[in-house]
């Protein structure tokens, strides 16, 4: 009797040879059976998958087209049976290697059963012949890929919050209701909270939150001007200069405080010093100034805050669009040729404006 690790026809386990003596091509697959038809049906299993019933593939034929794809491989399957539940991935372009239409995925909208056939939306370029194509089921495709140019539509798909993945993430979009980010008019949409048809008060939940959007834009840049005049005596005398010059508006901005730093020299000449504006309302020219501070308060290191001096207060103040703000004495040109900084804070009226 021969041993079990010789070969012979009767040993299923095989020895180690060129040329097993076993015979199994009677055996049939069987997921539950013995060792063999297990292997039986692995066997068909893999047979399945690489020759294209699992995973169906082909190559262009004749036909060089952007929607146009014969696969004369995948005849047979019955017109239409691909029709819109079916995808084309150009797998590997054969004239120019990872050029369009590699690797795109298109939707497949028809199917000629006769000729392998296939009608798809448009490739970025013509499936040209002997470029390898994959039909994919849509089940494969709408985990989507890494590129920018993700195929599948899934507009029908309906809220279901016990359904699929797909189901699932149109279920939590609809709770969290966030409308289209506007980088312009949005806020964040991970701030938002509530339904797009949510109202406080008849107004809608996006309408306040564009509009406290555009209130954050505004105060984001709010902010300090320094102008330093380095020789006061180009201070002018009743008269609106560019030597008194100390910001131009470029949308409507609020003065809300201004600050003046002396160096270590007192001021000489006028009795006082004025502020005035060019604006089209309000109080305006060198005649009808918005800020009178006395001569005092231009002594040597001295800090003055015009907010709270001064006999004639008017703070906060709108200097306008394309408006200047001045500084000029009122009766006497100036002495002492030492550095003035004046420090105003301002707050934008309209969006994104500052002083310069």
């Amino acid at each position: 009797m021969p041993l079990p690790y010789q070969d012979h026809a009767g040993n299923p386990l095989g020895a180690n040879t060129a040329n097993n003596l076993y015979i199994s091509d009677l055996v049939a697959a069987n997921k539950d059976g013995s060792m063999l038809e297990r292997q039986e049906y692995i066997i068909v299993g893999v047979d399945a998958l690489s020759s294209g019933q699992v995973i169906l593939h082909g190559v262009q034929s004749t036909a060089t087209s952007s929607t146009s794809v014969k696969l004369a491989a995948l005849t047979g399957y019955g017109d239409d049976f691909f029709n819109n539940q079916f995808y084309m991935q150009v797998l590997h372009n054969v004239n120019s290697a990872a050029a369009s239409p590699e690797p795109e995925v298109r939707l497949i909208t028809d199917y000629v059963s006769s000729t392998g056939t296939f009608t798809c939306t448009a490739f970025g370029a013509a499936v040209e012949t002997g470029d390898m194509c994959l039909v994919l089921h849509e089940s494969m495709v709408a985990i989507g890929r890494d590129d920018a140019d993700n195929t599948m539509a899934t507009t029908n798909v309906v809220a279901n919050e016990d359904g699929s993945v797909l189901e699932r993430e149109e279920y939590i979009q609809s709770i969290l209701g966030v409308p289209t980010e506007d980088l312009a008019t949005d806020a964040l949409t991970s701030q938002v909270v509530g339904k797009k048809s949510d109202t406080v008060a008849g107004t809608s939940l996006i309408a306040i939150g564009k509009q406290n959007a555009a209130a954050l834009a505004v105060a984001a840049v709010t902010g300090v001007l320094l102008t330093s005049i380095a020789d006061s005596t180009d201070i002018p005398d009743n008269s609106q200069a560019i030597g008194g010059l100390l910001a131009t508006a470029t949308g409507a901005i609020m003065i809300e405080e201004i600050t003046i730093q002396r160096a270590g020299t007192n001021l000489t000449g006028p009795s006082n010093y004025e502020f005035s504006t060019d604006n089209a309302n309000g109080l305006t020219g060198a005649a009808a100034p918005l800020i009178v501070l006395p001569l005092a308060d231009f002594n040597a290191n001295k800090t003055t805050v015009a907010s709270l001096d001064g006999s004639v207060k008017q703070l906060p103040f709108i200097l306008e669009t394309g408006k200047k703000l001045y500084i000029h004495g009122d009766d006497a040109p100036t002495g002492g040729a030492v550095a003035t900084d004046f420090y105003m804070k301002f707050e934008p009226v309209t969006a994104g404006a500052t002083l310069a």
